[in-house]
């Protein structure tokens, strides 16, 4: 928006000029022409002398804020002898939106002794007690929200709304709620702040009460910050309550992208799958441009009803609109083309990705699992592992899954059965370096009951090889380094209990063979 000249009269047509450039600069690829615009300025109108010194240097402050210069914005801030609040304020709330909350704290401390000129207002106490909330700040919190009350601005929206969330965020959702049933007047962000600090909190169902009121009261209306806030407390939720969040939803006259995603994540999270496509293909319908957020919302339900075309067209979408950058949505793809069956375009995406962090590799290492090619995953199990990425659990449990599509237990009629332990060489070193840091994923019983649930689902046909692998899965479990504990013990000797063959339990039961393979007997 172009500065109206009333307020700035005493600029000549160039200074009107480079203000609007100055008003235009909005990105970091702006910063170059920002830079310029400020020089000239500078010669222009003789700062800090003019008249017009003081608005032009809050216009270069949120200038430089908007293109991520945050320390030319305190530059300026600095070299202005006749800075006010509202020259802390539009720094505050550049920082403050750059997560930047520390800085932001200490430049909401330096406020008070530059003189009068300076003193917070309504407008810097919300943008401190945020960064409060962000940083767990309570004592820092509690000051500043005792200095709104003396001041008499305890009683202001904005103020409120940020006390509330900072006391829900810092681990104090009683004195939140206790402000908000104190508060006068309770607009729908006032409700928004409290249903968000519950389910910050994880008291989702405090969360769920608040929402219900809401609603019932039908005054205020909510809004797409009702359905963002209420999103985390919907992960399992129940069916009465996904239809209340859909009549919501419906009865909602302005529908913004916020809520159709958050209604999409609903459905998604809770496997309502059908659900989440109709809602999209009624979003494409009405005209919604989607983002990279509902793409990757709702390719994982185009993979669990295997509908591979809109998958695809979505893909088409993502690269016309070259959001393949994207290592959300890329590794969206790859789970839905996986689940539909199409394991090639699965690993043709993973090819094309720039960047993989440990979710692509489980992603693709789980898809081949999935798909019986065992030995491709553990293939690519060791050339993550190559490339300094550290296995997380659900990494380990897919690596685990897709080993039990390629157990190597070998049978011979005069040693027995014994595990081929080349096969788990990667999962052993990874899981000793995990231990070695001190990491605890998961117990030993859970490694133990997967690995033998697999093997049960896998070869519960065959008895002696049923016995046979549980007889590996021990030796792998202690390879893991973990103890031969009595869960351990019992879930190993489950197949034999059962079946009432021989009970292959003792440790001095098992010998290595001159390969160096394990086995009983």
């Amino acid at each position: 928006m172009n500065p109206p000249r009333s307020l700035f009269p005493e600029l000549p047509p160039a200074g009107h000029a480079l203000l609007r450039l100055v008003d235009s600069c909005r990105a970091p690829a702006h910063l170059r022409s920002l830079r310029a615009a400020h020089a000239r300025l500078l010669f222009l109108l003789r700062l800090p002398s003019h008249p017009a010194s003081a608005a032009v240097r809050v216009k270069l402050i949120q200038a430089y804020a908007a293109c991520a210069a945050l320390p030319a914005a305190r530059a300026v801030l600095d070299a202005s002898p006749d800075r006010t609040t509202v020259f802390f304020n539009v720094l505050l709330r550049g920082l403050t939106a750059a997560s930047l909350h520390r800085d932001a704290l200490l430049l909401f401390a330096s406020m008070r002794p530059q003189g009068h000129a300076c003193f917070p207002d309504h407008y810097t106490y919300p943008l401190a007690l945020k960064s409060c909330a962000a940083t767990d700040g309570l004592v820092l919190g509690r000051q500043i929200h005792s200095s709104t009350a003396r001041l008499g601005l305890d009683g202001n929206v904005f103020v409120a709304h940020s006390a509330i969330s900072m006391y829900a965020r810092c681990g104090r959702p009683d004195d939140a709620y206790q402000m908000f049933e104190e508060m006068q007047y309770r607009d729908v962000v006032s409700w928004n702040a409290m249903i968000s600090g519950f389910a910050h909190a994880g008291l989702f169902g405090r969360a769920m009460d608040v929402f219900r009121e809401l609603v019932a009261l039908q005054c205020p209306k909510p809004d797409a910050g009702t359905m963002a806030s209420i999103l985390p407390s919907m992960g399992k939720a129940r069916v009465e309550d996904i239809a209340l969040l859909k009549g919501v939803f419906d009865e909602m006259r302005f529908k913004g992208l916020i809520s159709w995603n958050a209604m999409l994540a609903v459905y998604t999270n809770n496997e309502m799958h059908v659900e989440a496509v109709e809602l999209f293909m009624r979003m494409q319908k009405d005209g919604i441009e989607p983002d990279a957020v509902t793409l990757a919302t709702v390719l994982p339900s185009c993979g669990e009803v295997s509908a591979l075309s809109l998958g695809k067209r979505i893909h088409e979408v993502i690269k016309r609109r070259r959001m393949c950058s994207s290592m959300l949505l890329e590794n969206a793809l790859m789970d839905m083309y996986a689940n539909c069956g199409c394991l090639k375009e699965a690993r043709d995406v993973f090819d094309s990705m720039g960047t993989r962090d440990v979710v692509s590799w489980t992603s693709i290492i789980s898809a081949y699992g999935r798909h019986g090619h065992g030995r491709e995953a553990i293939d690519l199990f060791e050339k993550m592992c190559g490339q300094g990425l550290e296995p997380d659990s659900i990494a380990f449990v897919a690596i685990l899954a897709a080993c039990s599509h390629a157990v190597a237990c070998i049978t011979d009629s005069q040693h027995g059965y014994y595990l081929d332990n080349q096969q788990w060489r990667t999962i052993i070193l990874a899981n000793k370096l995990r231990v070695m840091e001190g990491k605890n994923y998961v117990n030993s019983s859970y490694y133990a009951s997967f690995i033998l649930s697999q093997i049960q689902a896998n070869f519960q046909k065959d008895i002696c090889l049923i016995l046979g692998h549980q007889q590996g899965a021990v030796v792998l479990i202690m390879h893991f380094g973990l103890s031969f504990d009595r869960a351990v013990r019992h879930l190993a000797l489950h197949f034999s209990n059962e079946r009432h063959h021989e009970r292959y339990g003792d440790e001095d039961r098992m010998e290595c063979t001159n390969s160096g393979k394990w086995r009983w007997r």
